[in-house]
């Protein structure tokens, strides 16, 4: 999208939007940021409020006349594998910041699970009083904590594999 009279003729703003799903593949990090090239090199990353100041998006009407030149667009396109590349580092800083938080939270949900599952099979083995029911009582609750455990970590637990997508290109004309 050619942007006239805010961004340099020599600046590209990719917009990039991205999730990181977690194993249930819910999306659970969701970010969009800019990244500014200016002259084929890469300048820095954007805030979405960063984008709309700098783009002057929003200020006023701005139809898009379709006034790029042919080898502009090249141009654009060929930055866009560096703009992939930068979106995955900048991914990366966003899933280890959510390992970092999460990490304390999915430990203690588990160490209280089993504090949860000691006591239940406690009280479940007490119930009876022939070997073989307590060995089938306890295979029963440790099955039901196991496949909970596994819900828990399956629905926190991220690996670093983002999907983006170039939500926009502007430039300057």
């Amino acid at each position: 999208i050619g942007i006239p009279d805010s961004l340099p003729s020599s600046d590209y703003v990719f917009v990039i939007a991205g999730t990181i799903p977690n194993r249930k593949s819910t999306p659970v990090v969701d970010e969009w940021f800019g990244l500014h090239f200016s002259n084929g090199q890469f300048i820095g990353e954007l805030s979405m409020e960063k984008v709309v100041s700098i783009t002057g998006l929003g200020k006023s009407d701005k139809p898009n006349q379709n006034n790029i030149p042919p080898e502009r667009k090249i141009e654009a396109e060929s930055l866009r594998e560096s703009a992939v590349s930068r979106a995955k580092e900048i991914f990366e800083g966003y899933c280890m910041d959510y390992k970092n938080k999460i990490g304390p939270l999915l430990d203690e949900e588990i160490d209280k699970l089993i504090e949860l599952q000691d006591r239940h099979l406690s009280y479940q083995l007490s119930l009876f009083t022939s070997e073989r029911k307590k060995s089938e009582q306890e295979r029963k609750v440790e099955k039901v904590f196991e496949r909970f455990t596994d819900w828990v970590t399956d629905t926190l637990e991220i690996e670093n594999n983002p999907y983006l997508r170039i939500v926009a290109v502007f430039m300057g004309v």
